[in-house]
């Protein structure tokens, strides 16, 4: 019974030691042959990536996926823009932005991958806050995302930085209406204001809550006295943000176009 046991523990020190043989010889062919793979059709090129990568080393991996993004532009030339969001190629001539950086973050704003703050204002791979010398480059783009409707932007109201402060979130077209209801306030209150004016700022508060022309932001700590902050005027609204800043952040509203995604799916697997 053990000399059967040894027996086959030997076997498979053999198997062992010929499948590493066997492995370091691919790893010794695959590079060494990158030009002839260069050959090669996509869908080849593909098949063998998918059965090697694990095997190889992240040079020789990185080299083949060179090989295959070359082939694949050249069979989709769909693939050097943006496609899942193809407004975004507008920003070519807007923005002077190469497609590469264009692509980034195409590919960003396709997985939800967004960011924006005083020091962090990113899509994906791209620090928009690097993109050129205009500090305002992220605000340019997220502005014009905005414009294209691929994002929306929202902002958010706290009055105190606990964790039990509930953040009153507003988008941006809610946003512009509670400012102009106040701004109608203060004409009714300077005697300056149309009668038309007038009119539509009492009709708007005559509607049931919420409307355009309160809102509150509250903190639920058993810590604080003062829970509750009141937003009725042009006033009350300077005094939040002066003491804490509406933060901006943004959502994405619009879906990618997978149409290519198919389109190379279907080619490589016919």
């Amino acid at each position: 019974m053990i000399n059967k046991i040894n027996e086959l523990l030997n076997n498979v020190k053999i198997k062992e030691n010929e499948l590493k043989e066997a492995k370091k010889e691919l790893e010794e062919f695959v590079p060494n042959n990158i030009d002839e793979l260069s050959k090669c059709d996509l869908k080849q090129l593909v098949g063998a990536y998918n059965n090697l990568k694990y095997m190889l080393d992240n040079d020789v991996r990185n080299k083949l996926n060179d090989i295959i993004d070359v082939k694949e532009k050249e069979l989709f030339p769909e693939l050097t823009k943006a496609y899942y969001y193809p407004e975004l190629n507008k920003l070519k001539d807007k923005m002077n932005l190469s497609f590469d950086v264009i692509r980034k973050i195409d590919e960003g704003l396709k997985d939800k991958d967004i960011s924006l703050g005083v020091k962090k204002a990113k899509i994906g791979e791209v620090d928009l806050l690097t993109l050129s010398e205009d500090v305002n480059a992220s605000k340019k783009i997220f502005n014009f995302l905005v414009e294209e409707n691929i994002v929306e932007r929202y902002f958010s109201f706290k009055i105190c930085n606990c964790f039990e402060c509930r953040s009153k979130i507003l988008k941006e077209e809610e946003y512009k209406k509670y400012i102009e209801m106040f701004e109608i306030l203060d004409k009714i209150n300077n005697n300056k204001a149309s009668d038309e004016e007038i009119n539509r700022y009492y009709e708007e508060e005559a509607k049931d809550l919420p409307n355009y022309t309160y809102f509150s932001v509250s903190c639920l700590s058993e810590y604080r006295d003062d829970d509750l902050f009141e937003v009725m005027c042009m006033e009350d609204l300077n005094k939040l943000l002066e003491k804490y800043p509406k933060k901006t952040f943004y959502n994405i509203k619009k879906t990618p176009d997978l149409s290519l995604n198919d389109k190379i799916f279907k080619y490589l697997n016919s």
